[in-house]
């Protein structure tokens, strides 16, 4: 059986993200000031009906301010959009530097694989934060 978590350090498809490795794992680097947006390739969706990703950061002065909005879309970064996320203050939990981000989409049942793009937008052009996406699970119910 195949995982349903991914991670990220086959990524090379990639606008305004950058990537850093920590302790064996590969993070893609949130953009502060644009939209950027990466792509997971050749996705199996079938029976898929929603994802969590996992975002990091190192200390409270990294966490975010105002926020992102998330979107997955399948085929290229102006495809089709199946969902969105929100991350701002309100999900930042104590002194965890960590947050799930939750998209829920109705079931695909096209089974032939496709590449699935994550693509992030600020908020507000005067964010600061420094934000590692470190994983991404899909799911189905």
């Amino acid at each position: 059986l195949r995982s349903n978590k991914l991670t990220f350090g086959g990524v090379t498809n990639m606008e305004g993200y950058s990537t850093v490795s920590l302790g064996g794992i590969t993070y893609m680097v949130v953009p502060t000031d644009k939209q950027g947006w990466f792509s997971i390739d050749s996705v199996d969706l079938a029976g898929v009906n929603g994802a969590e990703l996992e975002a990091r950061w190192q200390s409270d002065d990294d966490a975010p301010k105002n926020g992102y909005v998330f979107e997955l879309r399948t085929g290229a970064p102006d495809g089709q959009k199946i969902s969105e996320a929100v991350m701002d203050k309100s999900i930042v939990k104590d002194k965890q530097h960590v947050a799930y981000l939750r998209f829920s989409f109705p079931a695909i049942s096209n089974a032939k694989k496709q590449n699935l793009y994550v693509i992030s937008v600020p908020k507000d052009k005067s964010e600061s934060s420094t934000i590692g996406l470190s994983t991404f699970a899909l799911l189905a119910n």
